[in-house]
């Protein structure tokens, strides 16, 4: 005797495999949904912040040339300060160093105070430094402040040694020094050295009072 099948057995498994179908569609769906964030998380650029993007376009600078420039400075000061400490170093003349109330003395040891017409002698000797049309005769220095004063300091060295190139004579109580640098140091100016064409000078004539305090000093041809 068969088994017949019951009327409603049928429209049951029909069901349940509509179910099952769904199941599997959203399971699919859910499993697509989550892998498109997974890839939206990996691909999506980082912002960079104000700071970062001020920090990129800035612009590079190259310390190269400042650090070499501290490198070669450090050096000369080492050089110096190695120099002095054996003994070596020469020092350069013209320097000036006060030594009083507007008393200044030169690394020769002349000393420059206030006096004179122009308030200081310093300022006398400077006068010296350009042509004066309305003097007879003045004699000029050529160089600026710093080759002026070397040149007298080093003329006033060769009056300390005595040298046979300095010419001595008194003026009351003052000494006048006419020194030979053998070489040209200025020129004559004023009325009769535009004249002549401006003669060059090689000789430094330095007015003392006082063994070393500087009344005038000045280029001549004489």
């Amino acid at each position: 005797m068969s088994n017949a099948p019951q009327s409603g057995q049928p429209k049951w498994n029909k069901w349940r495999l509509l179910a099952f179908l769904l199941l599997v569609g959203i399971a699919w769906a859910v499993r697509s949904f989550e892998s498109e964030s997974e890839d939206a998380t990996v691909e999506r650029p980082e912002t960079a912040t104000a700071a970062e993007v001020a920090a990129d376009d800035a612009p590079t600078v190259d310390l190269t040339e400042e650090l070499s420039a501290v490198s070669v400075e450090q050096e000369n000061v080492d050089q110096v300060e190695n120099e002095s400490a054996t003994g070596n170093a020469k020092p350069k003349l013209g320097q000036l160093r006060e030594v009083g109330k507007k008393v200044f003395v030169s690394t020769a040891g002349l000393k420059y105070g206030p006096g004179s017409a122009d308030g200081h002698r310093l300022l006398h000797v400077m006068q010296h430094a350009e042509d004066d049309l309305e003097k007879p005769i003045h004699g000029v220095f050529e160089g600026n402040k710093e080759e002026i004063l070397a040149a007298i300091d080093e003329a006033w060295l060769l009056v300390k040694e005595k040298s046979k190139q300095v010419k001595t004579e008194e003026q009351g109580d003052r000494q006048v020094f006419t020194i030979d640098l053998k070489r040209r140091v200025g020129y004559t100016g004023g009325e009769v050295g535009k004249r002549k064409n401006h003669p060059a000078c090689t000789k430094i004539r330095i007015v003392i009072e006082d063994e070393n305090e500087v009344v005038s000093a000045y280029p001549t041809d004489r």
